[in-house]
Order: structure tokens, then C-alpha cells, then sequence
């Protein structure tokens, strides 16, 4: 089966959420002073999304949570996926049955 897109994959320490790439994290809005300086404050309406299902796989818990949003948890390291195209369900679980995360201090080559 071949399915046109992309993922885009996060790694990164529980205790350092990267709030640019994480949907957990509540994003900002941009409040104008004037026309050279603005204040960014918390989205007073965020709602952290709710996992629908959690799996077991390659000893990672992954939490299901729309077909463009997975967030595995092992140890200390979180492991966020976001999906664009027609990726399923069933297919991301046959995809995490392969993934396999980077050693932490691995650089990509």
C-alpha cells in the first residue's frame, strides 16, 4: 500500500517539551501595543487533546489520539508524530511496529 505524505517525528526529553513542535503545549496570541511592539500571551482557550487509545509497541506506550496525532512515551524521552496525508490508524500501527528511536546524543547523519 502506498500512502502520499509526510510525518514529521519529535524526540525530546519529558522535562524539555519543545513548545514550536509539541501539540501539548499551548500556543500564543499576539496582542498589538502599538504599531512596533506586541505582547504574546497564553491561549486562554488551549485545550490539550485527549488520547482516544493507547498501544504497547516495541516496548514505547503510544497514545492515539487523531490520524495526524501520536505521542509515544518511554523512560524519560517523548516521541511525537504528526501526519499529513491519508495515513489510518491501522496504518501507523504497522509503521510503529518498525520505528525505532535515536539514541540519545545521536546525531542524524
Amino acid at each position: 500500500m502506498t500512502v502520499q505524505g509526510f510525518l514529521f517525528v519529535h524526540q525530546y526529553a519529558k522535562d524539555k517539551e519543545i513548545s514550536a513542535v509539541s501539540m501539548f503545549t499551548p500556543g500564543y496570541i499576539r496582542e498589538y501595543v502599538d504599531e512596533t511592539s506586541l505582547i504574546l500571551k497564553l491561549d486562554p482557550d488551549f485545550v490539550e487533546p485527549e488520547a482516544k487509545e493507547t498501544f504497547l509497541i516495541n516496548d514505547i506506550k503510544w497514545s492515539y489520539y487523531h490520524d495526524q496525532l501520536w505521542r509515544g512515551e518511554r523512560g524519560n524521552r517523548y516521541y511525537e508524530i504528526q501526519t499529513q496525508g491519508a495515513f489510518t490508524k491501522d496504518m501507523m500501527i504497522d509503521l510503529l511496529a518498525h520505528f525505532q528511536p535515536k539514541a540519545q546524543g545521536d546525531r542524524v547523519k
